[in-house]
């Protein structure tokens, strides 16, 4: 069992510095609510974990736009290693450098479980004038050269590199070095199970599903999100599979969200262009099912998926995941906008479901309060106003209070703490002055056209 216990970001998109932690009275929380205003930072939460995913699987960086040149942004996550009866600290600073993201330090610690303990450093590095590489607390910097110019081509990591998994080659069988290795091949797991759904894979809902999946088979484990098109485009039998199985998991859940709905396929085979393999090219459709109450008889009536609602699309697109994070004792899902589209009080019983009985972790962003009536108020992460300390809870809250209106009230009536302040008569103002700067760009005839069709006049 692995689970996120904290995140400290500095420097990163609108955050200074902010930090998260997942722990209360000593017990990880399973699910965790983020709350704030737009252009808050929650998403930046989200964003700093993808950014870790992304390092430690060895993939290329696309934070190009997280980052403010000449100012290093830092990333620290602290996990508790069940598996690995350890406490992992991993964090890495990134710069922009003429356009490109720039890995420019790590450091890896490790604590055992016990009173007392302090965690050690297993391997540091910091690109400066005089770049120095510690591995167990020894300088370490045959290579490390070569190294960094190769890193700053790509941000990649040390603990995932090539140079890396040589070095523990060499030194297999030395106790200390062998623990490193562990805690690396931990580290590796760890960011496995790490599952990320934003707004990013929504928004190509257009091309088609963005479906979340988990995929495991003796041979390999794999996730992430996959696209299943609206047109004809083929897929391989791999990516196939992997349709196949999300959908499986789906409908077992899906129709006591939606009642009476379940997914199929209609499914078609080519030859592929190599000629060897064939390609599939899947439809995706609804199936609703109903009682005619009239005659009391069962209707079937089916659609292409493609036409459902926005607020379907979003729920089967993430329910793969969800699924994980309910089940599964490793995982560890962030899904940044959860409210999108989904019905208010559904979205509530589906945060107090998990509240209740989550193995897994849950971490979301949202702009629907109804949640804030269904999580205790140590589950609630408040963005703030201030870059300097984007996120807090609220505390001393009884229990028989209402977070919502709590939340509500502080936002009218305390200094701008929790909502940077709008002012109604400005925004009116502003849609006004739109008008004006639009009618001086045509004759009068047709601003009075323009003003007819709008309603103004």
């Amino acid at each position: 069992m692995a689970k996120l216990l904290n995140v400290v970001i500095e420097n990163l998109k609108n955050v200074k510095h902010g930090e998260v932690s997942l722990v209360n009275k000593g017990e990880y929380l399973n699910v965790i609510g983020i709350y704030g205003q737009n252009g808050s930072g929650k998403t930046t939460l989200i964003n700093a974990v993808q950014l870790f995913k992304l390092i430690i699987s060895n993939q290329k960086l696309n934070g190009v736009e997280y980052l403010s040149p000449n100012e290093v942004a830092t990333i620290s996550l602290e996990f508790d290693d069940t598996k690995g009866q350890q406490y992992l600290s991993y964090a890495f600073s990134l710069l922009l450098v003429n356009g490109q993201v720039n890995l420019v330090g790590e450091e890896l610690r490790v604590k055992a479980y016990g009173n007392n303990k302090r965690y050690r450093s297993l391997l540091t590095w910091h690109k400066t004038d005089d770049l120095t590489l510690k591995i167990l607390g020894k300088d370490a910097n045959e290579d490390v050269m070569d190294y960094a110019v190769a890193s700053s081509m790509n941000a990649a990591a040390i603990v995932s590199s090539e140079y890396m998994r040589n070095l523990l080659a060499r030194r297999q069988g030395q106790v200390k070095y062998d623990e490193l290795n562990r805690t690396i091949d931990n580290l590796r797991r760890i960011a496995f199970d790490i599952n990320i759904y934003t707004d990013a894979h929504a928004g190509v809902t257009s091309l088609g599903l963005p479906l979340s999946f988990i995929y495991h088979t003796e041979e390999m484990d794999s996730a992430g999100v996959i696209l299943v098109p609206n047109n004809d485009a083929p897929i391989s039998k791999d990516v196939y599979m992997r349709i196949e199985k999300s959908i499986q998991q789906v409908n077992q859940v899906l129709p006591n969200i939606v009642p009476g709905l379940t997914l199929d396929t209609i499914v078609n085979q080519q030859l592929a262009a190599d000629g060897e393999h064939m390609d599939y090219i899947i439809q995706l459709i609804s199936v609703r099912e109903s009682i005619d109450t009239k005659t009391n008889t069962k209707e079937i009536k089916k659609i292409p998926f493609r036409y459902e609602s926005v607020g379907i699309i979003k729920i089967v697109s993430i329910l793969p995941f969800l699924i994980e994070a309910y089940t599964n004792t490793e995982s560890v899902v962030l899904i940044d906008e959860l409210d999108s589209g989904i019905y208010e009080y559904l979205l509530g019983e589906l945060v107090a479901i998990f509240e209740q009985g989550a193995f897994g972790q849950l971490i979301f962003t949202s702009h629907n309060l109804r949640v804030l009536e269904m999580l205790p108020q140590e589950k609630i992460v408040f963005s703030t106003t201030d870059e300097f300390n984007r996120y807090t809870h609220f505390e001393k809250i009884r229990d028989t209070n209402n977070l919502r209106k709590k939340y509500l009230r502080d936002i009218e009536f305390e200094e701008g703490q929790y909502y940077a302040p709008t002012q109604r008569a400005k925004i009116i103002q502003g849609f006004r002055n739109t008008n004006v700067k639009a009618s001086n760009l045509v004759d009068d005839a047709t601003k009075d056209e323009l003003l007819k069709q709008l309603g103004l006049i």
